[in-house]
């Protein structure tokens, strides 16, 4: 999105990291937003994307824990009963 673009050119990326938090890991404005954070990120060369991220989510097999796993990103699982 045109906002989340504008917003990560006002930060400073190379101290910058990122917390993505959904508990089913399927929300799609959780997942839409880190889609859209982690394309800046590679179009702005910063290849290093699994120790910039840390996703807190149901370990198990959902599109948000996909991502955390092709980029290298740690899991904390999400307590169930929240």
């Amino acid at each position: 999105s045109h906002y989340v673009e504008q917003l990560l050119g006002a930060i400073d990326l190379a101290s910058t990291g990122f917390i993505v938090i959904s508990k089913s890991g399927d929300t799609l404005e959780t997942l839409a937003l880190t889609a859209s954070a982690l394309k800046f990120l590679q179009l702005n060369d910063f290849n290093d994307l699994g120790t910039r991220w840390l996703f807190i989510t149901n370990p198990e097999s959902n599109r948000l824990s996909n991502i955390a796993r092709e980029i290298g990103a740690p899991i904390i699982p999400h307590d169930q009963d929240i």
